[in-house]
């Protein structure tokens, strides 16, 4: 018993030096800095452009129209241009059909059909002022359809690209 007693009076005397009063500790702090990057980034979207060509004894151009949908980031500078297509002879753009005939065509900015649309200089160059998100129509014309030009559907396509 006596061994008991000692043992509880020294766990006594340790619960006293405990829960005394604490010793201040020291404190540090750290900055954090916190960061965040918004890109430049376009979506794009294009519509099919679809010419309807019917040419029965006589000769004519045709014309049809797409789209190219945007959404870019806020004040983001682009140029938008539109490639020469799969099948192309220099700068002429050309669908071809099942059997290996091509009909030329081409597309442009504007309604009246006199600025190509094409690679570098010949795309659109625009600076968003704000939340960005336009249609630009693209024009398409082919020119001189006649009897010449073999029947069957003829395809292509041609790349958008949005170049930041």
């Amino acid at each position: 018993m006596i061994f008991r007693r000692t043992i509880g009076a020294l766990g006594l005397a340790a619960a006293a030096l405990i829960s005394g009063p604490a010793l201040a500790q020291a404190s540090d702090s750290a900055a954090m800095p916190v960061s965040g990057e918004v890109r430049a980034r376009c979506d794009v979207q294009a519509t099919p452009m679809r010419f309807q060509i019917a040419n029965v004894g006589t000769s004519g151009d045709s014309e049809a129209a797409g789209t190219v949908h945007l959404r870019c980031t806020r004040f983001t500078v682009f140029n938008v241009t539109i490639d020469y297509g799969q099948n192309p002879s220099g700068r002429q753009r050309r669908m071809i059909n099942e059997n290996g005939d091509f009909l030329a065509y081409n597309v442009y900015l504007n309604a009246s059909r006199t600025r190509p649309w094409g690679l570098g200089r010949q795309g659109v160059r625009f600076r968003a002022s704000g939340p960005a998100e336009g249609t630009f129509n693209v024009y398409g014309h082919i020119p001189n359809v006649s009897t010449f030009n073999p029947a069957g559907v003829y395809r292509d396509t041609l790349t958008v690209t949005v170049e930041l």
